[in-house]
């Protein structure tokens, strides 16, 4: 039976505007990158629009809100992004609420944790 407006893979395409890639819709594998479905080797949140992209998703799947903090096991960058998730989700809203303005402060935090993140992986990769 093929996926409703209100469920699924036609919901979150609907949510970030565009058709996902696949039609099994793996939401926390799909999703992680807030893209446009693709899996890539760092789904990760790479920019505002990226985030735009998340925040936009989680409105229309609230449910998908309380897993955010299953994200963290997902990359160094996913577990720094998850542990900001609120603070960079606070920043966008107060600078563009509708998500359709710059929003340098939430741009800037979104690169400081990544960066982190960054940091971290790199570290483990010279250590292994």
């Amino acid at each position: 039976m093929p996926p409703s407006e209100s469920t699924g893979p036609r919901r979150a395409a609907l949510a970030i505007g565009r058709p996902l890639a696949s039609a099994d819709f793996q939401p926390m594998q799909s999703w992680r990158g807030c893209g446009d479905g693709r899996i890539s080797q760092k789904p990760t949140p790479k920019d505002l629009d990226d985030l735009r992209r998340c925040l936009l998703l989680i409105g229309h799947m609230p449910e998908w809100r309380p897993r955010i903090d299953e994200m963290a096991a997902a990359s160094p960058q996913w577990n720094q992004i998850a542990h900001a998730w609120s603070d960079i989700e606070a920043a966008y809203d107060a600078e563009a609420p509708n998500y359709d303005n710059p929003a340098p402060r939430a741009a800037v935090l979104l690169s400081a944790v990544i960066a982190r993140g960054d940091a971290i992986e790199n570290r483990g990769a010279a250590q292994g």
